[in-house]
């Protein structure tokens, strides 16, 4: 079951990457705020400042098995990217590339959650309607609720 829920989910993410490409035109984008990625890429101490405070607000959050298992779910294309080396060492080379490759890892993230509620939201509404068949339309208000 885990495995179709994940499979499921990839077709979906995959179906709307390539279906609807607009949808990935959120006001921080960077063809709408050119200045977003110089604003970051302009200091680099300021770059590898944030870097290093969210690898270790990361770390933070991955010990505490609460925390990381909703971070797994949240944010893990960009936790996976900021953490992985050969990215962190893109900071130091391009910075643009770098912040280009945050930003998407993000939106994937972003899009994944979408996917994740809309699956949701029809396994909610499979269960009521179970209840409602079996009790001829009027439901189980005490469980299905």
């Amino acid at each position: 079951m885990c495995r179709l829920l994940i499979i499921l989910t990839l077709v979906l993410v995959i179906g709307t990457i390539l279906g609807r490409p607009h949808k990935f035109k959120g006001k921080y984008d960077s063809h709408r705020r050119p200045g977003i990625l110089s604003k970051f890429c302009s200091n680099t101490t300021i770059a590898q400042n944030y870097l290093t405070k969210i690898l270790s607000l990361i770390h933070k959050f991955q010990s505490n098995a609460s925390y990381d298992s909703v971070l797994k779910l949240q944010s893990i294309h960009f936790i996976n990217y900021a953490s992985n080396r050969t990215n962190q060492e893109l900071l130091h080379r391009d910075c643009q590339a770098f912040s280009k490759g945050l930003m998407a890892a993000r939106k994937l993230d972003k899009l994944v959650d979408r996917t994740r509620k809309h699956l949701a939201s029809i396994i909610q509404n499979e269960i009521q309607q179970v209840s409602q068949r079996v009790n001829n339309g009027k439901g189980f208000h005490e469980i299905d609720d």
